[in-house]
């Protein structure tokens, strides 16, 4: 889509956006509440230049910005995540350092522990949500952050090769977590079928030919022109998911 054909999108659209935030302004204010415009911001995905939106609220301009934090997730209007990837690191290498003080008086395995709730855990908080749509210099960047963790366990020094050690931890990559959290998501969704807009990109084979084979319960691969479209939720949880083996797909419950 050309940025003309977006402008025209988003200015037929405008009229519409601002008349639902009056309604919304008067249901709050009729239940007692406020919506601050001075507090909101605009963040428009896939489009850097936001100059055409004016979008008011009670009486306010909300402010244009290019990126914003929600549910600690740090949103660009590109999405790819690179400021939230740069705020995990330096928060992460912190705690990390503040762990190295301790490193004397610290076992291997609660080192092991340690950094696995404390500084692994910023990367698996909704990876299934950025990780595929991140580049690969950021993957290799949060992939050294868990081989810096790993030498910190076991003692090891900066030039160590770390596969060893992934073995003795028994811990995956962080790519394998990726793939494990994503796989838990769909299976979830499949079996609950919320939240409904996940569940309504999942289409079984049998759904639409109708016919009982081997691959019956696999869901559909959808269609695509573009390698950026393997990032989404639709590409990439259905791969993961027909992947698994039949006796995983059939369990009752995630445990």
């Amino acid at each position: 889509i050309n940025h003309s054909f977006q402008l025209s999108i988003v200015n037929k659209a405008l009229g519409t956006i601002n008349s639902d935030l009056d309604t919304i302004v008067e249901v709050s204010k009729s239940h007692k509440l406020v919506l601050n415009g001075s507090k909101s911001k605009l963040l428009l995905f896939g489009m850097p230049d936001h100059q055409c939106m004016e979008v008011i609220i009670d009486g306010t301009l909300v402010v244009p910005s290019s990126c914003e934090k929600n549910l600690g997730i740090l949103l660009d209007n590109q999405l790819k995540f690179e400021n939230h990837v740069s705020s995990v690191l330096q928060k992460a290498y912190y705690k990390l350092k503040v762990l190295y003080m301790h490193a004397n008086i610290l076992s291997t395995d609660i080192k092991l522990k340690l950094t696995n709730s404390l500084v692994l855990s910023m990367i698996s908080y909704s990876d299934v949500l950025f990780w595929p749509a991140i580049t690969q210099r950021n993957r290799y960047s949060l992939q050294k952050l868990q081989n810096a963790c790993l030498k910190f366990s076991f003692g090891k020094r900066k030039f160590d090769h770390v596969t060893p050690l992934l073995e003795a931890s028994n811990w995956l990559t962080l790519d394998e977590r990726f793939n494990v959290h994503l796989a838990t998501l769909v299976y979830k969704v499949r079996h609950s079928q919320l939240p409904k807009y996940l569940y309504d990109k999942l289409i079984t084979n049998n759904s639409i030919h109708g016919r009982a084979t081997r691959n019956s319960r696999n869901f559909v691969v959808p269609k695509h022109r573009t390698s950026k479209f393997r990032g989404s939720f639709s590409y990439s949880a259905v791969k993961i998911f027909n992947g698994l083996p039949n006796s995983v797909l059939c369990r009752p419950s995630v445990g």
